[in-house]
């Protein structure tokens, strides 16, 4: 009970805080280049950042809203419905039911299993481990972070048992940690997933349009940094901490092949795959055949429409009496409402920090234009994703995303660098969050595994998983993203 009371009164105090500089700041007298307006927006923002840091999304990112609409900048009106107009934040809100529907026809398991019962795996321990990685990665791509984290850990678990492993060994122990690794990377490499949503949505409302980060183009550069550094954190742990992997050297060639036998897909499964995939397609299309009618005609549908055409063959379609997307479950069971409120708080702040009336961009300019200027657009790049990559391990990666989008937008101008490779480049920054629990949601989850792993084993396992990241950023991510973008601004 005390316990509980003394919890209470901290987040008192801290809720205290974001009223505070959410409604106190405006008072205060302006500085630098901020208007009275601006002093209000950065207050807003200052205390929306610190509302999510220590309370929660859900009631800072609306009342970051609601505070917007009582300055000079909009109405209440006009900011809710900049809110939840946002193209950004209807994605989200659309993509979450219909990734919910793979995961509730069970095909996130089935595909789960089709992937750990490849024959490859039969006497080769490290394709096998690799393949449980890769079954992370492909789930935290098309689920979410913690829903394959739950899912690939139940079934390494199972061939855990079969091979005669216990809690505690090192081979699961790593893999259990490679696996909450994996599909926080998984997590990160759509450009349909929260974070790279945040990016995203950002760059266009801050350029008005003017740049834009296609999903192609995000996932182009994402996709292989991340799964290669899945691959460098499996050397690791083949080489540097050497786990005895005997037993699934040994492992009876039969089970593997009774997996394979046994999968056996319903028709809502089948639906379920093959719309994910035909998603996929049609989502990165307009990306990569730009000018052509099939291309034309997705870009004008948008990957809104798309969902949403999705959602409505899917309501409609029955199966056995019933719809195969019951709409209403599906909302309240795969909405993360305080996910899209967050997302949803994005356009406003970030429409208000750009505005000449309030001065917040001339403002970070100036005061950061000493550290910056000296730096060329290379050296720009690389220091920028790396001081994201330092933050994101401690405060939460959407909302580092969210801190540094204004700081990226104006250097990258300034310093000639096209923002959509900084942009694209800083999403796999933020989303490498795993060397603490505070860094992600995946992060915390997989550290508070301690049934099969350790505080000091998890440590380990970050900070060489966290190492792989970096340097694969820096060597391979830095020339990946300016053979995808160029480097300067056209």
């Amino acid at each position: 009970m005390a316990e509980q009371n003394a919890k209470t009164s901290v987040v008192l105090v801290h809720s205290v805080v974001v009223l505070l500089l959410m409604f106190g700041v405006g008072f205060l007298p302006p500085f630098s280049t901020l208007t009275p307006l601006g002093m209000e927006v950065l207050g807003i923002f200052l205390g929306l950042v610190y509302g999510w840091t220590f309370v929660g999304f859900s009631w800072p990112s609306l009342l970051s809203i609601i505070a917007l609409g009582w300055t000079d900048f909009g109405t209440v009106n006009g900011m809710l419905s900049m809110a939840f107009g946002d193209g950004q934040t209807i994605l989200l809100f659309l993509v979450m039911p219909f990734a919910y529907f793979f995961v509730s026809t069970g095909m996130s398991n089935q595909f789960a299993k089709y992937l750990l019962s490849s024959r490859v795996c039969i006497g080769h321990p490290w394709v096998m481990t690799f393949f449980v990685f890769l079954t992370g990665w492909c789930l935290g791509a098309l689920t979410g972070g913690v829903a394959s984290i739950v899912i690939t850990w139940s079934f390494f678990y199972g061939m855990c048992r079969e091979f005669g492993y216990e809690p505690g060994e090192k081979y699961p122990m790593y893999t259990v940690l490679g696996i909450g690794f994996s599909c926080l990377l998984g997590f990160g490499s759509m450009p349909f997933r929260p974070v790279p949503i945040v990016l995203i949505s950002s760059l266009h409302n801050l350029s008005d349009g003017a740049h834009e980060l296609g999903f192609a183009q995000f996932a182009a550069v994402n996709v292989p940094l991340t799964l290669l550094s899945i691959l460098a954190y499996l050397l690791v742990m083949r080489f540097a901490f050497r786990p005895d992997v005997s037993k699934v050297l040994n492992a009876d060639p039969q089970y593997f092949i009774r997996m394979r036998q046994e999968l056996s897909l319903t028709f809502p499964q089948r639906v379920a795959g093959y719309g994910m995939l035909l998603f996929i397609v049609a989502a990165f299309l307009p990306s990569l055949i730009p000018g052509t009618a099939v291309g034309s005609f997705f870009k004008s549908l948008g990957t809104q429409g798309i969902l949403a055409l999705f959602l409505v063959i899917l309501t409609f379609w029955r199966h056995e009496g019933k719809p195969l997307l019951d709409f209403n479950k599906h909302v309240k069971e795969g909405c993360q409402w305080d996910v899209i409120m967050m997302i949803a708080s994005v356009a406003p702040i970030a429409a208000a920090m750009k505005s000449p009336k309030a001065g917040v961009l001339t403002m970070i300019n100036q005061s950061l234009d000493p550290i910056f200027s000296g730096m060329g657009p290379l050296t720009f790049l690389i220091v920028l994703a790396l001081v994201c990559w330092v933050m994101t391990q401690f405060v939460h990666n959407q909302v580092v995303a969210t801190v540094f989008m204004p700081i990226l937008y104006s250097f990258s101008l300034s310093q000639n660098v096209n923002p959509a490779a900084a942009t694209a480049l800083l999403g796999f920054a933020a989303s490498a969050a795993f060397l603490t629990p505070a860094a992600s949601t995946p992060a915390a989850v997989t550290f508070g595994n301690t049934e099969w792993t350790t505080m000091k084993e998890a440590y380990r396992a970050s900070i060489s998983g966290s190492a792989c990241c970096v340097i694969i950023m820096i060597g391979l991510g830095v020339p990946l993203t300016i053979a995808v973008f160029g480097l300067h601004l056209q």
